[in-house]
């Protein structure tokens, strides 16, 4: 009885690696399909409390956005007030994007609009300043959409805004948010995964539910194929394990502080540049 239970556990190894490589492998093949994982952390793209775009305007400048912000994986964000209340333009585009979203690890780029003083800025934070928008990239893009401003033009201003943003971040060589470029092994994902491995594991060993363990070889050996003429013991190794005892001395010892790195806690500790500006 020794035997058949030695022998069914042999059996029952390579669906236990089976198993272990249908699951890791399923998990890889369906990460694109159920996980998302970008830097783009916000659902809306457009804050229009200064009433610059009317509602269809708004509405496909949203979709837009959104559509940029998940190609890219970057949030790209447009903001606008009616007023800034005393503040200025770069001290109130940076809180808004905090209020927005206080990830100290998110990335994009805001640009703010105050219709009454006549005042823009181009906030980028995050990756998206630190890899993509440099402080000259940022004024050449405010610069060139200063015209859309002056002419009264908001939702082209804003289009446009959107179509170079995401430009610059999918030709920066840092293009890292894409759903299929990054595949990433969550909690669901490998659940799914674990679920379907076990199912096909599962079915595969019920269609071997007629073997049987044997505990000798003679089933599988042809009458007189197999003939023993010579029988001999060999020694063949002896396995030595050592322990090391420790002296008293040995467990006192002085070892220096190691301290890690330091880290960031809320939206306005992220780097980011501004380029701000009249029209």
């Amino acid at each position: 009885m020794h035997n058949a239970k030695l022998n069914l556990n042999k059996v029952s190894q390579p669906f236990l690696m089976l198993t272990i490589f249908t699951v890791l492998f399923s998990a890889v093949i369906l990460s694109p399909i159920f996980s998302i994982n970008v830097n783009a952390y916000t659902e809306k793209k457009v804050y229009d409390y200064g009433d610059l775009l009317t509602d269809r305007e708004e509405t496909r400048l949203e979709e837009q956005l959104r559509k940029a912000s998940e190609n890219c994986g970057h949030d790209i964000i447009v903001y606008t007030v009616k007023s800034l209340g005393g503040d200025s333009v770069s001290g109130y585009s940076q809180r808004a994007a905090d209020g927005i979203n206080t990830d100290p690890d998110s990335s994009g780029i805001l640009y703010l609009v105050s219709i009454y003083d006549r005042e823009y800025d181009i906030y980028a934070f995050g990756e998206m300043y630190e890899q993509i928008m440099s402080d000259r990239e940022l004024k050449r893009l405010s610069d060139d959409l200063q015209p859309y401003l002056s002419k009264g033009d908001y939702y082209g201003a804003f289009s446009e805004f959107g179509k170079r943003a995401e430009s610059a971040a999918l030709n920066s060589g840092d293009y890292s948010g894409s759903i299929s470029v990054r595949l990433t092994l969550n909690f669901s994902t490998f659940v799914i995964s674990a679920f379907i491995a076990l199912i096909i594991v599962f079915c595969m060993k019920q269609s071997m539910k007629t073997t049987r363990p044997e505990i000798t070889a003679g089933n599988y050996v042809k009458n007189g194929s197999f003939r023993v003429t010579v029988s001999r013991d060999v020694y063949l190794y002896t396995s030595v394990s050592r322990v090391k005892i420790q002296s008293n001395s040995s467990s006192h010892h002085s070892g220096g502080h190691h301290s890690g790195g330091g880290h960031r806690s809320g939206g306005g500790h992220r780097s980011g540049g501004h380029s701000s500006g009249r029209f």
